[in-house]
């Protein structure tokens, strides 16, 4: 009995401390999928009719040591005149706490030109020290 009473302090121990963040890495938060939001929240603010947008494909396409991270966006939204477009999104993410807080690089690429990519990648000293 009294091992069954100190096993449930533990594990009552751990979730309470889990909230404090100090296991975040340990109970999986999913870095990558709070990339991909703040992606999708920033190219929001660059549509004409966010509420319409449909994200076909998001993945984050590379990673550095250094907390910055490439996210590729696939977006199809309606245009000023009531169509759709669909487009490529390249958003550097620069900076993400596992809160889901994060800075960004105004400068965005807006087709799939690997040539476009390597150069938001140099832009935002992607791969070197901060």
């Amino acid at each position: 009995m009294k091992k069954c009473i100190c096993l449930f302090i533990v594990v009552c121990l751990l979730v309470s401390l889990s909230g404090c963040g100090l296991f975040d890495e340990g109970l999986g938060v999913d870095m990558d999928s709070l990339y991909i939001s703040a992606a999708k929240s920033i190219v929001a603010d660059q549509l004409r009719n966010p509420s319409s947008a449909v994200y076909n494909n998001a993945y984050v396409y590379e990673k550095d040591d250094y907390g910055r991270a490439i996210v590729y966006l696939d977006v199809s939204s309606q245009n000023g005149f009531g169509g759709y477009a669909r487009d490529d999104f390249w958003v550097c993410i620069n900076e993400m706490t596992s809160e889901g807080e994060y800075s960004y690089s105004k400068l965005m690429s807006y087709c799939t030109s690997e040539g476009l990519v390597d150069y938001l990648k140099s832009a935002n000293n992607f791969g070197e020290p901060k």
